[in-house]
């Protein structure tokens, strides 16, 4: 690029004069008034010195010294072939120089260069087809390396892309189930709403407060609070209730699997991974480290592989990465000769996942890791997407209301695996039918005694006012106070 100076009487003849002889390209860079005339500084690009056929015969010797008689022993004829072949592949002047200066010559034989322009004029019209049909040129290289890397970045933005869209897609289908659990709630408690305080006694509407604030159903509530209401107290009421859940909860209670194949699903953030981890755990100390093997199979959440590479190390266990879901068959034939193989799953397209792996290894057992406080409509929405051999329940803190899970499990009842996760570095405790009652139990206690607290503040603070509106009212100042003193 080069720098002109124009000058003119104004900027319009100055610009109309730039244009005229340097064409539409030209920039202008900066304007000025200069002696009475409009000085103007253009830029322009500069036209190559060199021609493309000489530089494509322009070679180098031995010594480093610069062969160009090749390019006038060529001839017209040459030179025209040459000008129709630059026609039709035109490329940038750099490229083209590093391109051609690279490329190799032919007849120079392994990193030699030719030695006289003799050879070249002996196959003056066959050798630019020579180079190009032999010699892949550097540009072709790096624009082929370009074009794999651009592939590459494309379809990992693609899946990136695509992965965000099915948990947003999953994400609303939640939303819309829980939407359609609230009208149907508001319907049905719209139906009762006759049979709603003036039919409860006192420690009914105590308990129907507590539960409520739970979460629980309003035709749950209603069946539970009419065989608990005619108890004299919470803790009476209360210890029914925990009688009457570990009655309607799954009796069927698994050990902890320590040989086969085992699959884990569940939602994003419900601890499978934490989940497999302590399944492997279990499994090393009874076969060997050595003996247990864990695949990560078609995560690509980020960070989902390290934190899995971390639980597995500290572990001293082998992990495995598994991209594509068809290679999972030819992974477990080369695991054959482990004692246990834990899967860990991605928390998208849980259906389809689980079809796959059910399809390609019949032998292996579907677990389903569930929060602890997971609602009612997800519970039952996942409890139906396979047939799972157990559920391993994840988050058992005592903060955590577990009354939609209790529900979930009494409408569709599935065998519980005898272990549960208290949360991240907690020791796991073991759960069945009967702690989990146990749990909603304590919930609904610690509930129902501040329901009964709040209503007992708002008593007293409602008694308050009124006494101190019936002593005002009854407050009757003396005559001192009242009359004035008279001057004698």
């Amino acid at each position: 690029m080069e720098l002109k100076r124009i000058l003119a009487k104004d900027l319009r003849a100055a610009t109309e004069k730039a244009v005229s002889l340097y064409g539409t390209d030209a920039l202008v860079v900066s304007h000025e008034q200069v002696n009475g005339q409009t000085e103007v500084i253009v830029a322009v690009d500069i036209e190559p010195s060199f021609k493309r056929e000489d530089l494509e015969l322009a070679d180098l010797n031995e010594n480093g010294d610069v062969i160009g008689a090749a390019a006038e022993a060529q001839g017209e004829d040459f030179s025209k072939a040459q000008a129709v072949n630059n026609t039709a592949t035109e490329a940038p002047e750099f490229e083209a120089i590093f391109a051609q200066t690279l490329s190799p010559s032919v007849k120079g034989g392994k990193g030699k260069r030719a030695k006289s322009p003799v050879k070249a004029e002996s196959s003056s019209q066959n050798e630019p087809e020579d180079l190009s049909a032999k010699i892949p040129s550097a540009r072709e290289q790096i624009n082929t390396a370009s074009l794999t890397n651009g592939q590459a970045a494309n379809n990992s933005n693609h899946h990136e892309s695509h992965r965000e869209q099915l948990r947003a897609r999953e994400i609303v289908d939640i939303v819309r189930q829980e939407m359609a659990v609230l009208r149907r709630e508001l319907r049905l408690q719209q139906q009762l709403s006759s049979f709603g305080p003036v039919g409860l006694s006192s420690m009914g509407q105590t308990l129907n407060s507590a539960l409520e604030t739970l979460g629980v159903s309003t035709a749950s509530r209603i069946l539970l609070i009419d065989e608990i209401q005619s108890e004299e107290s919470i803790e009476a009421a209360v210890e029914k209730a925990e009688a009457i859940l570990t009655a309607s909860l799954p009796k069927t209670i698994t050990q902890v699997p320590t040989q086969g194949i085992h699959a884990v699903f569940g939602p994003s953030g419900a601890g499978k991974t934490q989940s497999i981890a302590r399944l492997a755990q279990k499994a090393a100390e009874t076969w060997g480290a050595e003996q247990v093997a864990v695949i990560s199979y078609c995560d690509n959440r980020l960070g989902a592989w390290s934190q899995l590479q971390l639980s597995c190390s500290r572990l001293g266990l082998e992990a495995f990465r598994l991209t594509e879901a068809s290679l999972l068959p030819s992974l477990i034939d080369e695991l054959k000769g482990r004692r246990a193989i834990f899967i860990d799953s991605p928390g998208l397209q849980m259906k389809m996942h689980c079809e796959e792996i059910a399809r390609q290894l019949p032998k292996a057992a579907l677990h389903l890791a569930l929060p602890c406080d997971i609602s009612l409509a997800q519970a039952l929405q996942l409890f139906k997407l396979c047939a799972w051999d157990d559920v391993i329940l994840t988050k058992l803190d005592e903060s955590a209301q577990c009354w939609g899970l209790v529900q979930a499990l009494q409408q569709k009842p599935l065998a519980l695996m005898n272990e549960a996760s208290a949360g991240v570095g907690q020791v796991s405790a073991a759960i069945s039918g009967e702690a989990l009652a146990k749990l909603a139990k304590s919930q609904l206690l610690a509930t129902a005694q501040d329901c009964v607290a709040q209503e007992a503040t708002q008593g007293i603070s409602g008694l308050s006012a009124n006494a101190m509106a019936t002593i005002s009212s009854g407050f009757q100042p003396t005559q001192a106070v009242l009359a004035p003193k008279h001057s004698s």
